[in-house]
């Protein structure tokens, strides 16, 4: 907590140990208490996140988090002011942390036509994770098995494998209602008498974090609720979250 404000400082070690003359300023986070929004756990937005704190005193407490938040005060003014907060985050918590602190820069790009073509199911996808996503870890997409080339018409669809990756302590049966539901979604926008246009969802497949092979997470791209591709127009530029 930094002048009655709670937040995180996220400054590497080495930078908040060395002397105020190499390293003067640190970074912090500021963050809120929040209800939990499920499309913004487990780091599934790149710019908010909400995680829970408090398993060391067993009264558990989200906070939001926002990244465009993020301030350097000084250090100085950090160590005089700062009190530590009562609540703490566990092991898994701190690294869902560091996972979205280092996902903002390594977001995946998507072609182009594939972006345009998911702007049929992007609201729905995103209210499904708002109401049904807060124990799903990620959605993982492989488009054309990696190959991901620009398509000139919808009558050439875009053949998508989605994995809906969910941590040990979601029941499957909750990953796998959300597989279905997530389906429906790509079955009722680009699936038209039994023909899919634009793209074909082969398959969608709830599976435990355990079992997601580190073969399949290099092959696969995690798509984000507010997923852009490199070249998207002005036009579909997302508006900041709310």
């Amino acid at each position: 907590m930094l002048d009655g404000t709670l937040g995180v400082l996220i400054s590497h070690d080495c930078d908040i140990a060395a002397e105020s003359s190499v390293e003067p300023k640190i970074e912090w986070i500021p963050a809120t208490a929040s209800s939990t929004d499920g499309s913004k756990t487990y780091g599934k937005n790149p710019r908010i996140l909400e995680l829970s704190c408090g398993a060391n005193t067993g009264s558990a407490q989200c906070l939001h988090f926002d990244v465009r938040s993020k301030t350097t005060p000084d250090k100085q003014h950090f160590f005089q002011n700062a009190a530590l907060f009562e609540q703490q985050f566990s092991a898994d918590q701190l690294v869902i942390l560091r996972r979205w602190l280092s996902a903002r820069y390594g977001r995946s790009a998507f072609p182009d036509a594939f972006e345009s073509a998911m702007d049929r199911v992007r609201s729905k996808v995103d209210e499904l994770s708002k109401k049904s996503g807060g124990g799903i870890r990620a959605l993982y997409f492989d488009v054309d098995d990696g190959h991901m080339t620009e398509r000139e018409t919808e009558g050439d669809p875009y053949e998508l494998l989605v994995y809906v990756v969910y941590p040990m302590e979601t029941p499957i049966k909750i990953a796998e209602e959300f597989a279905t539901k997530l389906s429906a979604i790509f079955s009722s926008k680009f699936k038209t008498s039994g023909v899919w246009n634009g793209i074909e969802l082969v398959s969608c497949d709830a599976i435990c974090e355990d079992n997601f092979s580190l073969l399949l997470a290099n092959s696969t791209k995690t798509w984000r609720v507010d997923h852009r591709s490199l070249a998207t127009p002005g036009a579909s530029v997302p508006e900041p979250d709310r």
